[in-house]
């Protein structure tokens, strides 16, 4: 019933009739439909690229959890060394949240501790388009803000 529907719902778009054609003819009710075999090709042709979009958007969101991940480990790392502890310290509790393909830079500069986290992206985002995250952050050590009261 539904697919009658749909053929004559098409037919009179169209702007054909059912009775136009003559009887056996291709696409007519008693012979083959010429559209047979179109959605099986269309979706051959289709599945490549919702398979790509669907890695893309994957990765999208991939790269924003290691994003958040990065902004950790450098705020991490700039509270260690403002406490006044080692930068292998400072490093190492970076390392523990961002992980071992993390570069990890961190310093006293001007009374502040800061650190810098940079990570390659996730997925096909850093394959391909060699895209890297980076995150840095700073706070004033605790020995200038004991200093400033």
């Amino acid at each position: 019933m539904f697919v009658r529907t749909v053929r004559a719902l098409r037919e009179l778009i169209c702007g054909r009739s059912p009775h136009d054609r003559p009887a056996g003819a291709a696409g007519s009710e008693s012979g083959p439909h010429p559209d047979r075999g179109a959605v099986t090709a269309e979706t051959a042709m289709v599945l490549p690229a919702v398979v790509l979009m669907l890695a893309v958007v994957l990765a999208g969101g991939a790269a924003a959890a290691t994003q958040v991940r990065c902004e950790e480990a450098a705020g991490a790392a700039a509270r260690v060394i403002a406490r006044g502890e080692s930068e292998e310290a400072a490093v190492e509790e970076a390392r523990s949240i961002a992980g071992e393909r993390a570069r990890i830079s961190v310093g006293l500069r001007q009374g502040r501790a800061e650190a810098e986290v940079v990570m390659p992206a996730p997925g096909i985002l850093a394959d391909w388009g060699g895209l890297e995250l980076s995150a840095t952050a700073s706070t004033l050590t605790e020995g200038v803000v004991l200093d400033d009261r």
